[in-house]
């Protein structure tokens, strides 16, 4: 149901992204790390990464990578707690 929901909105936010500059998260991938915070009742952004980056299952989930390598290709601890 969600991964259809977030289909769905992926055009919207395709076009809300600039052409020019570091690549950002993809919104889909944030909006899967709040929900699993709140279906999990984790109580903040900082455990949230905690689980993310120790738990399979929040990984599967979430499908948010961490790491922050100098390409730019994962997530970083500190870009999603912004």
């Amino acid at each position: 149901m969600v991964d259809e929901i977030l289909r769905q909105l992926s055009p919207q936010f395709n076009k809300m992204y600039a052409k020019a500059g570091r690549p950002s998260i993809p919104p889909e991938q944030l909006l899967r790390a709040q929900l699993l915070q709140l279906l999990y009742s984790v109580r903040s952004k900082r455990l949230l990464m905690e689980e993310i980056d120790c738990n399979i299952l929040f990984q599967r989930r979430s499908a948010v990578r961490l790491g922050g390598g100098p390409d730019g290709s994962a997530a970083g601890r500190e870009l999603i707690s912004k």
